[in-house]
């Protein structure tokens, strides 16, 4: 698939994942003739189907996302600067992120019915415009399986490679 299709297919995930959380259990949908599925088994069955969608989009996006980070880097000498800048910004994000989404959640609790679709939403939106920026991301190189730079360490005259 490559590191683009890859990330673009779980940020989608994130936002379809985030669209569908505050529907988990929800019983006032339709017009009560028994149509939705309702009980226990039904409630875990939802909660897996997202919680699966949301987990494996999460970790192909921070796969992909560190692949796509890492050979966007022109030389080696730059890799430790755009990592440090990456973990600066997600520090940042988790930092301000809890206190974002908490004000949001208590904001949206007075909205009836279903106020926490708004705050989901909001996330959902956040994610989904990070899909169309996604569309973005150009380079041939980010897509390569090996460092053929022109900085590359060359083993040919390592000592310790040669025994093996």
């Amino acid at each position: 698939m490559g590191n683009k299709v890859t990330y673009r297919v779980c940020i989608a995930g994130i936002a379809l994942a985030f669209l569908l959380t505050p529907w988990v259990g929800y019983k006032k949908i339709g017009n009560g003739d028994g149509g939705i599925p309702s009980g226990k088994g039904w409630l875990w069955v939802e909660l897996g189907v997202v919680l699966l969608i949301k987990s494996l989009a999460a970790v192909g996006c921070l796969t992909s996302f560190l692949l796509l980070l890492t050979n966007s880097a022109p030389t080696h000498s730059v890799l430790g600067t755009l990592n440090g800048l990456a973990q600066t910004l997600s520090a940042a994000g988790r930092a301000i992120g809890p206190f974002l989404a908490g004000g949001l959640f208590s904001l949206t609790t007075h909205v009836e019915p279903k106020g926490e679709a708004v705050a989901f939403g909001v996330f959902a939106g956040v994610a989904f415009l990070g899909f169309l920026l996604s569309f973005g991301i150009r380079g041939q190189t980010l897509e390569a399986e090996g460092l053929d730079r022109q900085d590359s360490y060359d083993h040919s005259d390592d000592e310790t490679l040669r025994h093996f």
